[in-house]
């Protein structure tokens, strides 16, 4: 995680929730983890697509007119390619994030993002605040997924539609592999949408949680 940020980048995103959470009584709190979950199944997918690439390649040269290729083309030479590619296909599924979310299925993905989320809650205990109105940001990197929870006392006054904006922010800035300017963009985003739908400070308001960054394994 600190290759992800900088001890600059924690204090800009310190600032920026503090800035968020200035006239209003939420408990904005943003929380990435590098992955999710593991995805044991989109292994299996790279290395079977590996090892029948190699199955699919031998059989087309078996039938094409080159001689010379032939004596490579014996099974056993077949079989021990496919096996080494498939294992490679199963290394980089898990490895290389492009091929492990184009390996798995939207709504895979969507399930484990939020689940990971829904623990991060809880274990921030989000539910606890003093006026229930603690909101979890969290980002799963490698999948450019984001998850918004809020507890009760915003989903009361905030449609879930309204927290678009802010995971639409957040990630365009991964994509655009400027991930803290997204999540700064994201806070600030949360800011006027609670700003926006009369979420504002009460007499004994305090601020619960510390205006910090927060990762967790993954």
């Amino acid at each position: 995680m600190d290759d992800l940020f900088s001890d600059d980048d924690r204090q800009h995103i310190a600032d920026a929730i503090d800035e968020a959470e200035a006239a209003t009584s939420a408990e904005i709190v943003p929380y990435v983890v590098v992955q999710s979950d593991p995805y044991p199944a989109a292994r299996w997918r790279g290395g079977v697509l590996g090892a029948l690439l190699v199955a699919s390649a031998a059989a087309l040269l078996r039938v094409a007119p080159v001689p010379a290729l032939w004596p490579y083309l014996a099974d056993l030479y077949v079989l021990a390619a496919a096996l080494g590619t498939g294992l490679l296909g199963a290394v980089a599924a898990g490895t290389v994030p492009p091929l492990l979310r184009a390996l798995t299925p939207p709504d895979e993905k969507g399930r484990a993002v939020y689940q990971r989320a829904v623990e991060a809650f809880l274990e921030q205990e989000l539910f606890d605040t003093r006026n229930r109105t603690g909101i979890l940001l969290f980002v799963s990197f490698n999948e450019h997924r984001i998850e918004v929870l809020a507890d009760r006392g915003i989903d009361e006054q905030v449609d879930a539609s309204a927290w678009t904006d802010v995971t639409d922010h957040i990630r365009r800035g991964i994509e655009d592999d400027r991930l803290t300017q997204g999540l700064l963009n994201g806070i600030e985003r949360c800011g006027q949408v609670l700003d926006e739908h009369g979420v504002g400070t009460r007499p004994d308001a305090q601020n619960e949680r510390a205006d910090r960054l927060h990762h967790g394994d993954g």
